[in-house]
């Protein structure tokens, strides 16, 4: 997909310049849908400016997947972790970033904060990465009973390929989370209340 050209605006001031680049909104769990402006910055200051910090923050935060860090991991249930650059606060010689990492079942924070800790230590700057909180992913297993039993309310209330396609969805890759699920089932049976009975 092409995207828009980017807009940068830059302003001196007394104070010094201020520059402003507009990104594209995309949620945190699918950032490769968006332009991160933050990052963008970071990697023009890093260059414009031969600013070692920002260079080094370029590249640990440039990729959405996390593959400098070494914590890319597509899981087999529930699809790839994502990386987010969220706030970037430089201000008074001290630097603060929060990232927003979505990880599958198949990793943990603990792997995931062992790997930034060694890339970070692999580069000039002195950049620490510590974790602030972890909600772990919420996973059932595609065999347990709740899934089963989920699945076979919906395949009797909307059967055919939607059925078949969902399926897929749920059991191979997770994409479809069982509150979304859920939330569909209760749609189907509001809706097929007059015509179907359960």
């Amino acid at each position: 997909m092409l995207r828009k050209a980017l807009r940068v605006q830059s302003k001196r001031s007394e104070e010094g310049v201020t520059l402003h680049i507009d990104g594209a909104f995309a949620h945190a769990a699918m950032p490769y849908n968006g332009v991160n402006a933050a990052v963008l910055l970071l990697n023009f200051i890093g260059e414009a400016f031969d600013d070692q910090l920002s260079k080094d923050l370029y590249f640990l935060l440039k990729d959405w997947m996390g593959k400098p860090v070494g914590i890319e991991k597509d899981g087999l249930y529930m699809s790839f972790l994502t990386m987010n650059t969220g706030i970037v606060n430089m201000e008074n010689n001290e630097t603060d970033i929060l990232i927003d990492i979505r990880y599958p079942n198949d990793t943990n924070a603990d792997e995931i904060m062992a790997k930034f800790d060694a890339a970070c230590a692999s580069l000039t700057s002195n950049i620490k990465a510590e974790n602030r909180g972890d909600s772990k992913p919420l996973f059932v297993d595609p065999d347990s009973r709740l899934v089963k039993d989920l699945m076979s309310v919906y395949q009797k209330i909307y059967r055919g390929i939607h059925s078949l396609v969902l399926s897929q969805l749920v059991v191979e890759h997770m994409h479809v989370n069982l509150k979304t699920l859920y939330r569909m089932v209760l749609n189907f049976q509001m809706k097929s209340s007059k015509r179907m009975r359960l």
